[in-house]
């Protein structure tokens, strides 16, 4: 058994990105002009890379490790750092040929790389371990794409492992429906990791035999062999065309006090009460676009990858139907909804009303989501229909099905968008016409990218959850129903489920939350927590009369391990609009601006006045936690209490 381990050097987001590191120019990063640092979620990698070391050697087990990244020269300092656990090997993987890089060239020329070890050092059976995804993209579509590209197992969302009596691995992941233990299938795994134990320190011994030990250089020619394929610039799908700093906030902060009688605090309180139930003051609408007239580049309908969530279709398939439909009437082409389900006949009204023209129903034995089917069946889908859009969620799911469908189609994918519109981009002198224009943030917020699909038939998507609107339910649509047959034979499974345990904090009720109660650092600790937070939740659910309220965190609350990281709002964690957010103590960071910007009516709890989070809030109070909360929570007992039953909510 091998073992391969990917990190990356990634500039350090926390620091901001200074203006003159950014070529707006040619929409790329001048990265030796930033701090780097070790990818955290490929630290979390080489903390269960160097456990499964650990067991194997524990077993009598002979194993190697290899340490493997690409990047530029000042990346070895990244690599010398993790080579202090004891590692065998380590190689850079540096050339100007792989500089510029989208997603799909970067896991093809990775791929390649572990190809030319797995030949120079005769590995056959090796498992791959890497981060979920990297802070300065935060895509999650390189892992996914490396797996495709050689053709092995993908097991996503690892945060455990044991070696059992079997001298096999047993995996803990985050499934879809709690926290499954699972037995790979092949012999050759990638795992991404999330949610894992943190980088334990190195010990003295590892550090000085690792400074005997020298970083081996892989080139264009070591892994090309003669051959072209897709690297660098010129191997990408997609392209940057618009870099620009993120867009300032419209909201205006009205600042309540807490003065005597608290009076301001009561009329406040009415108020928000009021507002929550007019449902008429939603700011997430859109306008409808017009027809785009004219030749457009591309051809085909807008595909929507639909998810089956406990019987039904998905708020954000919904939410995506509604972005479709947009795109769909702008190129006045067709909106085709694609569902892989037991009897997908059964959905077809409802997607009729959300906004479908066509559905395309793939049929399979349950709905239960398997990758290796709902991979082959949209890449032959793709294939064979030629769709020239296709939009994922950024959930879970999506970000584990897309880069494998994007890469098995040649087609270019951008993740997490927050807008998408259609336009014009010229291109070696020619015009594109109403292709997609994808906006996503990146480099943790700090920057926002326009980017377009270049050399690839098909233009694909993933959308963050919140980030659009579903449509009204609309009533007597017509709407045309087609079974697509996929060649769904002889695919073995990714791993075997050996038991499932249902866990509330895999999938807490954020996306569909009314009121998200979120505590930052200002929380000061997990006790306060308890007496300030779950004491609001509690008390919002009478005042409001609904249950659907969640407590969320920062991440600098979760990282504290006060919460857990899947309670956490930010852009690399979950992207909510709830009906009423209210922070409490929180700084208001971009990237978690990022994740909650789009709630329809905001209000923050903090003792600063100049926080960054009033410039996103309708309403602010200046004050410490301890003196506010106790205040809100005794005006809202009084309101309940007034009325005998509390406020009643208007249905929604």
């Amino acid at each position: 058994m091998d073992i391969i381990i990917l990190v990356k050097s990634v500039p350090d987001v926390a620091k901001g990105i200074p203006d003159h590191a950014v070529d707006r120019e040619k929409g790329t990063l001048i990265r030796s002009r930033l701090s780097t640092i070790l990818n955290p979620h490929d630290g979390c990698a080489v903390e269960l890379a160097f456990q499964a070391v650990e067991s194997l050697k524990k077993h009598g087990r002979q194993v190697r490790t290899f340490v493997l990244s690409m990047g530029p020269d000042n990346a070895v300092m990244v690599i010398k750092d993790v080579m202090k656990y004891g590692f065998d090997h380590a190689s850079l993987m540096s050339s100007p040929g792989f500089a510029g890089a989208d997603t799909f060239a970067t896991a093809d020329t990775i791929a390649h790389g572990i190809k030319y070890l797995c030949s120079k050092f005769n590995i056959s059976d090796y498992l791959v371990f890497c981060g979920q995804q990297s802070i300065d993209g935060d895509t999650a579509q390189v892992p996914a794409q490396i797996a495709q590209a050689l053709g092995i197992s993908l097991i996503s969302y690892v945060k455990e492992l044991k070696l059992d009596s079997d001298g096999e691995f047993t995996y803990t992941r985050q499934g879809r429906n709690g926290v499954e233990i699972i037995k790979a299938s092949q012999n050759k795994n990638l795992l991404t990791i999330t949610n894992a134990p943190e980088l334990r320190l190195p010990t003295l011994r590892n550090i000085l035999a690792s400074e005997k030990k020298c970083i081996g250089r892989i080139g264009m020619d070591d892994i090309s062999e003669g051959k072209v394929f897709n690297s660098g610039a010129l191997g990408s799908k997609t392209r940057v065309t618009k870099l620009f700093n993120s867009p300032k906030p419209e909201k205006q902060c009205s600042f309540i006090s807490l003065g005597e009688g608290n009076n301001d605090l009561q009329k406040w309180s009415s108020y928000i009460y009021e507002l929550f139930n007019d449902r008429s003051t939603s700011v997430n609408t859109h306008s409808v676009t017009e027809k785009s007239t004219g030749d457009s580049f591309y051809n085909g309908n807008v595909s929507i990858y639909i998810e089956i969530e406990n019987g039904d279709v998905s708020t954000v398939s919904r939410e995506l139907l509604g972005c479709g439909r947009k795109l769909a009437d702008r190129l006045n082409v067709k909106l085709e909804a694609v569902v892989i389900a037991h009897n997908p006949e059964n959905y077809c009204a409802k997607l009729a009303q959300s906004g479908a023209d066509l559905v395309c129903g793939i049929e399979t034995t349950s709905n239960e989501y398997v990758r290796v089917i709902h991979l082959r069946s949209m890449i032959e889908y793709i294939e064979q229909n030629k769709p020239q859009i296709v939009l994922f969620g950024a959930t879970p799911t999506g970000r584990e099905l897309a880069p494998g469908v994007a890469y098995g189609t040649q087609s270019g994918l951008t993740a997490d968008c927050t807008e998408l519109d259609i336009g014009d981009h010229i291109l070696k002198g020619n015009n594109r016409k109403n292709i997609l224009i994808q906006t996503r943030p990146a480099m943790g917020g700090n920057i926002v990218a326009n980017i377009v699909t270049i050399n690839s038939d098909c233009q694909m998507a993933s959308v963050r959850p919140g980030v659009f609107d579903a449509l009204p339910v609309a009533e007597n649509i017509d709407m045309e129903y087609r079974a697509f047959f996929p060649n769904l034979k002889d695919l073995i499974p990714d791993f075997e489920i050996v038991s499932r345990a249902s866990d509330e904090d895999y999938k807490p009720p954020l996306d569909s939350a009314e009121i998200i109660i979120c505590v930052g650092r200002g929380i000061e600790s997990k006790v306060s927590i308890e007496t300030y937070g779950n004491a609001l939740v509690l008390a919002a659910k009478k005042f409001f009369n609904t249950s659907e309220v969640v407590l969320a965190a920062t991440r600098a609350v979760s990282d504290s391990g006060w919460i857990s990281a899947d309670y956490q709002i930010w852009q690399t964690g979950r992207t909510v609009k709830p009906r009423l957010y209210i922070g409490l103590g929180v700084d208001g960071a971009i990237q978690h601006v990022e994740g909650m910007k789009n709630s329809d009516i905001i209000v923050a709890v903090n003792h600063d006045k100049t926080a960054p989070i009033f410039d996103y809030c309708n309403f602010g109070i200046v004050a410490e936690i301890s003196d506010a909360v106790p205040l809100i929570i005794n005006v809202m007992k009084e309101k309940v209490n007034s009325v005998g039953t509390g406020p009643r909510a208007c249905p929604k």
